[in-house]
């Protein structure tokens, strides 16, 4: 008998999963909750193998706190995001807080009751290699994600002329030929690049075009 725990503050919704999961075999419902705090209270106290956690209750992301309390005090319990949207951010943050999958809050009866039984499985219904590649690098996404909002703050701050010349980094341009590309002096590029270097923090003009490229930011300078 799996034993499933449903947070989700949404009346109707929290009662279409419990009348869909309480009439399937082999399923049993224990505990139920409607905000993230509560869902911490109440599983805390009760045998459960797998939790279906709303994302956003009663404050934004407030399952995904709940996820992270849960799945430290007891790590055998494999919690299932439901999420409306298939937002990257809130499926980094959730596999990052512990969960194991994510589901759509519409998906079909199938694919839920699939995923509950994947997970208390130890499995995922997520596609084998997909799934491994999230879980085996999250600490590198999350350190990505927190970089790029650094870069654009950098880029933010570059003058419109150094905004310019990008592009001409972006193609490994020489000093000579950013200066005929852009039509100005030679030593006015190379004050601009000066500065560009030194705003992001590196000597080479070949670093400035990797940091953009590995941030996927290239496309901000077409």
């Amino acid at each position: 008998m799996i034993k499933i725990c449903i947070a989700e503050d949404n009346g109707p919704i929290l009662k279409h999963f419990v009348d869909l999961l309480s009439h399937e075999p082999g399923f049993s419902i224990v505990s139920t909750a409607r905000s993230g705090k509560e869902a911490v209270k109440n599983f805390s106290g009760c045998e459960c193998d797998v939790v279906l956690m709303d994302v956003e209750m009663a404050e934004r992301n407030d399952g995904i706190e709940a996820t992270r309390i849960i799945t430290t005090q007891n790590p055998a319990v494999k919690v299932i995001i439901l999420t409306i949207h298939e937002d990257i951010e809130t499926i980094l943050d959730a596999f990052e807080a512990g969960a194991v999958d994510f589901i759509l809050k519409n998906s079909s009866a199938s694919i839920i009751i699939q995923a509950i039984k994947a997970a208390h499985d130890n499995q995922s219904s997520l596609e084998p290699k997909v799934a491994k590649i999230i879980r085996n690098n999250i600490g590198s996404i999350q350190r990505m994600r927190k970089n790029i909002g650094e870069i654009i703050e950098i880029i933010s701050s570059l003058t419109r002329t150094e905004r310019s010349l990008i592009p001409s980094i972006l193609d490994n341009a020489s000093l000579r030929e950013i200066a005929a590309e852009n039509y100005i002096e030679l030593s006015t590029v190379k004050f601009h690049i000066g500065n560009i270097l030194r705003k992001f923090n590196v000597k080479r003009r070949k670093e400035v075009a990797e940091i953009i490229r590995e941030m996927g930011l290239a496309d901000l300078f077409e």
